[in-house]
């Protein structure tokens, strides 16, 4: 695996790192105090309904970085390895392989095209149900990956009848690289998804885009995100970045990343009424606070740590 691959997996973590803690999750509905939603049953169930969205993305994108991971560590290092080793074709490697992950969970079964020798298609097969890490998933997900070249470790993943957490997804994301003009740092990782969602409850269609940049100089990530969410009930949830999200490494403890700089607009449709919120990161000072302005024009103050508003 190249530098390039390496610099751009890792990237691809701490990305969703970022989208879990700050991007897009670090408030809830209850924060905002949505001015035009009856006090009771209606606010808390319009907060279930965005949580399940964004949740629901996030799960998506850790699903394909376990995905991703397999495919680099197991099928595609190992059939490339083979295939240089023995003289043979990546299709009959990856063919031996998908013998040796049967009855496992997931089961995996590998497919290649001998016309296109760097891309191969990994199956993850969860049947009628399965544990992994934890916990039971069924269904089956499907990853279309280029193991060579500089788009390596980018594809397609795809969600087939895929169960888990009491939600059934079907659709389909995409990763990519855009080069940017060349210099170092200057590439972005983007990953874009649709997706339709159905709980016991509603049925939700999901759409977002995240990409992500990696300041060497500052150790920083910009974060760049749009995540739709509508249900069929009528409600509806967008979160749109404004201004890019700065999560300074240099900000937090180790491994940990911390939004100092950015702002995003939040908008929930309730019964056909908008409300519009803005989320400001600040000005790039490490101070793990945000701020919350409503659609009123009034100012609120959070700790980025709990989510809990200051009391000044």
């Amino acid at each position: 695996m190249n530098s390039f691959r390496v610099l751009f997996l890792s990237a691809a973590v701490l990305a969703l790192a970022l989208f879990e803690s700050c991007g897009n999750n670090s408030y809830s509905l209850k924060d905002l105090q949505l001015p035009n939603i009856p006090e009771g049953e209606v606010d808390q169930q319009s907060e279930a309904q965005a949580e399940i969205v964004l949740q629901t993305v996030q799960e998506i994108q850790g699903l394909m970085m376990m995905g991703q991971q397999g495919a680099m560590n197991t099928g595609g290092a190992v059939a490339r390895s083979a295939a240089t080793e023995f003289d043979i074709s990546m299709c009959e490697t990856m063919k031996s392989l998908s013998e040796a992950f049967t009855g496992t969970c997931p089961a995996i079964k590998f497919e290649c095209d001998d016309s296109k020798p760097n891309d191969i298609i990994i199956l993850y097969d969860f049947g009628d149900g399965c544990e992994q890490m934890g916990k039971t998933y069924a269904g089956k997900m499907r990853f279309s990956v280029s193991m060579g070249g500089t788009s390596a470790g980018m594809g397609t993943f795809e969600f087939i009848d895929f169960k888990a957490d009491g939600k059934t997804i079907n659709g389909t994301a995409t990763q990519s690289v855009e080069i940017g003009d060349g210099s170092f740092g200057s590439a972005k990782y983007v990953t874009e998804g649709q997706y339709e969602v159905e709980t016991a409850k509603d049925t939700y269609n999901l759409k977002y885009k995240v990409k992500t940049s990696m300041d060497f100089v500052n150790l920083e990530f910009v974060l760049d995100n749009t995540v739709e969410g509508s249900a069929k009930s009528g409600f509806s949830f967008k979160s749109v970045t404004v201004e890019p999200i700065k999560a300074s490494l240099s900000c937090g403890t180790a491994f940990e990343a911390v939004c100092v700089k950015g702002k995003e607009k939040v908008t929930v449709t309730v019964n056909k009424k908008d409300s519009a919120f803005t989320v400001d990161y600040g000005d790039g000072e490490c101070d793990y606070l945000y701020t919350i302005t409503g659609p009123s024009g009034t100012v609120k103050k959070y700790d980025l740590r709990t989510g809990n508003p200051l009391i000044e």
